[in-house]
């Protein structure tokens, strides 16, 4: 009879043991990277689709865009530091992380780009406060997720500091583009 009092403390014991091995799964790590890289790709359409005919349909959708990344990169950050002491992964995996940061960073730095090609339009119709908010709050969850990652490839460390200070330098432009 008691194991069945302690049978919830132990399935969200082993939840969260399964939860810390996804972590730790190079697969997970490369897929989550992938996952905000496409939703950049996609919200970099909808940015450059932006005219004055269709602005007032397109600003909710950028706003809410940046949202969905802000939101998706906390999900995944908390995904990759849930492991107290983890343990990096081979030089081989890191390569392929890199790249995938790579390819991270290519894409937010066209998404952001293309953002601040528009600022005329878009501060000509709409407010650019709620954007400047949005892309301080996407530098904060970037980088906490970004250096989550980095601190599992430890081989390739300054390859993805280097990715990460590049996409820096986009995001404080945009910031302050947008904040002007």
């Amino acid at each position: 009879m008691k194991f069945f009092t302690v049978l919830p403390t132990l399935a969200v014991a082993m939840l969260g043991a399964l939860h810390a091995v996804v972590a730790q799964d190079s697969y997970a790590v490369i897929s989550s990277i992938q996952t905000v890289t496409t939703v950049s790709v996609n919200l970099q359409v909808v940015v450059q689709e932006t005219t004055p005919a269709n602005i007032f349909i397109q600003v909710p959708k950028i706003i809410g865009g940046f949202k969905d990344i802000v939101a998706t990169v906390t999900h995944l950050t908390g995904t990759v530091i849930v492991v107290p002491n983890p343990k990096p992964f081979s030089d081989e995996v890191a390569v392929a992380v890199v790249e995938q940061l790579r390819n991270f960073v290519a894409a937010h730095q066209a998404l952001l780009n293309t953002l601040i090609g528009k600022h005329s339009l878009l501060a000509k119709f709409g407010p650019t406060a709620p954007l400047a908010f949005v892309l301080r709050s996407l530098e904060s969850v970037v980088d906490t997720f970004a250096y989550a990652i980095i601190s599992l490839i430890p081989t390739r460390h300054d390859e993805g500091v280097k990715q990460i200070n590049e996409l820096d330098i986009s995001l404080t432009a945009a910031v302050e583009t947008y904040e002007s």
